[in-house]
């Protein structure tokens, strides 16, 4: 009789050890690194401006504003600390390649000229912040400064020649970013994120355009700004 209350006793305190840690169910978001990376819809928008002086006085300003859709992918890694509250906060730093390129197309002094830009690839630091609504979904907000490096061109053809001057450049934008994140266990999220990029405004001298006709200015300024939509997915460690 001894030995079975002994026996009961200890089955008893060891199920009440067991159920906190079973009713606590998977921890799915955690402080921690992660690393991840996504694919989607890009569309970039570009106004361009282009104001061009001939050496035989003839005069050009004109202005026009082309759009592309695209395909953009991201990796990225960082790190983000999560409260007791759910609420999360960190960083990323990511690298994005897109396929899009806007061309403007003109005509100068009777001959066709086409402006092109497209960016040849981004490095994105961001700041992450986060707040978990249940055990396994989060929202949160990225703001990032994604370094975009540009290739800008510019081309004039007439019925034998052809004529091109490009420029490459760096700008710094701001991207605020919203999404949400589900977590499938405590390593494996899917993410869906909605963005916007602005850049300010490039000018670049595209120098001489027109065999035979020099050019005194070939002003050319650009100002970029892109829409996304991604989905990926994310492992925590």
């Amino acid at each position: 009789m001894i030995y079975k209350t002994k026996l009961m006793s200890v089955t008893t305190l060891a199920a009440l050890i067991a159920i906190p840690s079973i009713s606590k169910g998977e921890d799915y978001f955690k402080t921690g690194f992660v690393a991840g990376a996504s694919l989607g819809y890009s569309r970039m928008k570009t106004d361009t401006t282009k104001n061009t002086f001939l050496a035989n006085g003839f005069d050009d300003l004109s202005k026009r504003t082309a759009s592309r859709n695209g395909i953009l992918g991201h990796v990225f890694g960082g790190y983000r600390y999560l409260t007791s509250a759910g609420f999360a906060i960190g960083f990323n730093l990511g690298f994005a390649l897109d396929s899009n390129e806007t061309k403007g197309n003109d005509r100068l002094n009777g001959v066709n000229t086409v402006v092109k830009l497209n960016r040849k690839y981004q490095v994105i630091p961001a700041i992450f912040v986060g707040q978990k609504v249940s055990d396994q979904w989060m929202i949160f907000t990225e703001l990032a400064a994604p370094i975009s490096r540009f290739k800008l061109s510019n081309s004039a053809t007439e019925v034998d020649t052809d004529v091109h001057s490009t420029k490459q450049y760096t700008k710094v934008g701001f991207a605020p970013t919203i999404g949400a994140e589900y977590a499938m266990n405590s390593n494996l999220s899917v993410i869906g994120t909605l963005g916007y990029e602005f850049f300010g405004t490039k000018k670049a001298d595209l120098g001489d355009l027109i065999e035979g006709q020099p050019v005194t200015e070939n002003h050319v300024k650009v100002r970029p700004h892109y829409f996304t939509a991604k989905v990926g997915v994310l492992y925590k460690f």
